[in-house]
């Protein structure tokens, strides 16, 4: 009786094993379509789990949003506008720094690729999918590294730094900090320093 147990467990742990390398499969930043936190559909489609079951944790769209103070009336009459006095705050902030103004990071997202040296890019293998899909439409050649944990992340971007050094050559590094959905996250003196490597002067 005991053996057959056995057995019947040893086959049950192979099951959720395949179940877990399949999804890890799916949700690889190289094979996985573009696709945003929100879409539950999607989700439960992927992992046969029911639309009502899901807990969304999405900002965007949670029903229990921020508190939000009063907004002056302003705010809804008129287009957002640039104006001398969002130009003059942002300059007495960042100095004599370069800078771009936008309505939130989607449209960075999408002229980083168009602005920035043709040069390969290591991103992030899973992360928000803007990304990767405009350094590919872009037409840059993409490498990945791990974005599960930090002990894999550091690793594999120091390596691609260290290599890059011995051969002379320069790639971009994106970094999300933090990733979304995986939470990793690096120090800024530790994205100071692969910045400071990453500089043409130093190529």
């Amino acid at each position: 009786m005991a053996d057959r147990e056995t057995d019947v467990m040893v086959n049950v742990m192979a099951e959720v094993q395949g179940s877990i390398a399949d999804n890890e499969s799916r949700l690889s930043g190289q094979a996985l379509n573009l696709c945003h936190g929100g879409d539950l559909y999607t989700a439960s489609q992927q992992f046969g789990t029911p639309v009502a079951d899901w807990i969304d944790l999405s900002t965007g769209i949670n029903p229990q949003y921020y508190p939000l103070p009063a907004f002056d009336s302003q705010a809804y009459q008129a287009l957002p506008y640039l104006r001398p006095e969002l130009d003059e705050a942002v300059r007495r902030y960042y100095a004599d720094r370069p800078y771009q103004l936008a309505s939130g990071s989607q449209p960075i997202i999408q002229f980083l690729p168009e602005v920035l040296d043709d040069m390969p890019v290591l991103l992030p293998d899973f992360g928000y999918q803007e990304h990767r899909q405009h350094w590919q439409a872009y037409g840059a050649e993409l490498r990945y590294y791990p974005a599960l944990d930090d002990v894999s992340a550091r690793l594999a971007i120091e390596q691609a730094l260290e290599q890059a050094e011995l051969k002379g050559e320069r790639f971009h590094l994106l970094v999300i900090n933090p990733n979304n959905p995986t939470g990793l996250t690096f120090t800024p003196q530790q994205l100071a320093d692969w910045a400071d490597r990453l500089a043409p002067a130093r190529s």
